[in-house]
C-alpha cells in the first residue's frame, strides 16, 4: 500500500458517524464516534467530535433519519394548537449538514432506498416521489403515523377508513404497507391503536388504547396496561429496535423519558431523562446507540444488566 493510500484509509476509517436529535423544535447535529460505552451498562458520555444546531426557516415537528441523512417537517410560524393537523414543507438534512427544500408538504416525511421519498399529506394519503421531483405516486389513504421498518421495505400505519383529515373522535387500526406490492395488510391485534413499530425478523410493537388504558402490545399479545398496576409508560414516536426483543424508546408523561422495554418479559426499565435514541454507524463499521439526556449526546452500553 503506498502512503497516500495509507492516508486515505486512515481518515476514511477515522470518519464520525452522524446523530440526529431534537431539542424542543430545534433539530440538531452530532458527529460521534461509536465505542464509548463498549462492556459498560447505560448510559455514558458519547465521543463528540462536533455538535451543531442545523439552520431550518422554521420550527421542527418531527424528523425522520436515514443513515446520516434526515427528512425534517418545518412549520415557518408561531405553532397554534391546530398545527398538528397542517402539513408544512419537507426539508432534507445531507450528510455534511446542508439543507435542501424538497419541494412538498407533508406532516411527515421519510426517506428510500434508491433515491426515493416517502410524504403523509394533511389529506391522510401517503405518497411516493423521486427526490429531485417529478410525479407522485399514492400509496396508501386514510392512514396515520407512518413509521418504517429497519430495512425500509415496510411501513407501519394507523388506518382510519374514510378520515381525510385529522380529527378527535376517529378509530384506526393496525396495517402493514408493502412498499414493493402497495399491499396493505391488517395486522392481527385490536384497533383504537396507534401505527404499528416494525422491527427485525418481523417483530411488532404497538399501543392500543381498547383496554380502557394505553397499552402495549405484540400482535394480539397484550404486554401491559392489563390494570392500572401494570401500566407502562408508551412511546411517542421515537423508538429504536436492540433487537427483535428488545426496544428503547421516548415517553412523554411531563418530561421526555427513555424506557428499555422487553417484549419477551414484558418488563419496562426506566432509563432516566432524553429523547431521539438511534443507532449510528461510523466510516470504520462501528456502531453505537445514541440518545440525547437534554444535556449532553450519549451512548448506550448493553451489558448484560442492561436487560
Amino acid at each position: 500500500m503506498t502512503f497516500a493510500a495509507l492516508a486515505v484509509t486512515l481518515v476514511t476509517a477515522s470518519a464520525p458517524g452522524v446523530y440526529f436529535h431534537l431539542e424542543g423544535a430545534t433539530l440538531w447535529r452530532a458527529e460521534v464516534v461509536p465505542g464509548a460505552a463498549t462492556g459498560q451498562s447505560g448510559f455514558v458520555p458519547a465521543q463528540v467530535r462536533a455538535h451543531h444546531e442545523v439552520r431550518l426557516p422554521g420550527l421542527v415537528m418531527g424528523v425522520e433519519v436515514e443513515g446520516s441523512r434526515a427528512v425534517a417537517v418545518v412549520c415557518g410560524r408561531r405553532l397554534v394548537h391546530t398545527d398538528a393537523a397542517q402539513a408544512c414543507p419537507l426539508y432534507l438534512v445531507r450528510e455534511d449538514g446542508a439543507v435542501q427544500p424538497l419541494g412538498a408538504r407533508g406532516l411527515w416525511g421519510g426517506l428510500l432506498p434508491g433515491g426515493a421519498v416517502l410524504f403523509l399529506g394533511d389529506d391522510l394519503v401517503l405518497r411516493r416521489r423521486a427526490l429531485e421531483g417529478g410525479p407522485e405516486a399514492v400509496l396508501a389513504r386514510h392512514v396515520l403515523e407512518p413509521r418504517l421498518s429497519p430495512d425500509r421495505a415496510q411501513v407501519g400505519l394507523a388506518h382510519a377508513p374514510g378520515l381525510e383529515a385529522l380529527q378527535p373522535g376517529f378509530d384506526a387500526c393496525p396495517v402493514v404497507l408493502e412498499l414493493k406490492t402497495t399491499e396493505l395488510r391488517r395486522l392481527p391485534g385490536p384497533c383504537a391503536a396507534q401505527a404499528p413499530f416494525l422491527g427485525p425478523g418481523g417483530a411488532r410493537l404497538n399501543v392500543s388504547t381498547a383496554s380502557g388504558l394505553a397499552s402495549l402490545y405484540a400482535g394480539e399479545r397484550q404486554l401491559s396496561g392489563r390494570s392500572a398496576a401494570d401500566f407502562v409508560p408508551v412511546p411517542d414516536r421515537e423508538l429504536a429496535w436492540l433487537d427483535a426483543a428488545r426496544v428503547l424508546y421516548t415517553a412523554r408523561y411531563g418530561r421526555d423519558e427513555l424506557v428499555l422495554f422487553d417484549l419477551e418479559r414484558g418488563s419496562a426499565r426506566n432509563l432516566g431523562p432524553g429523547r431521539s435514541p438511534a443507532w449510528v454507524t461510523d466510516a470504520a463499521g462501528r456502531r453505537g446507540l445514541f440518545a440525547f439526556d437534554g444535556r449532553r449526546v450519549v451512548e448506550l452500553g448493553l451489558g448484560e444488566d442492561a436487560r
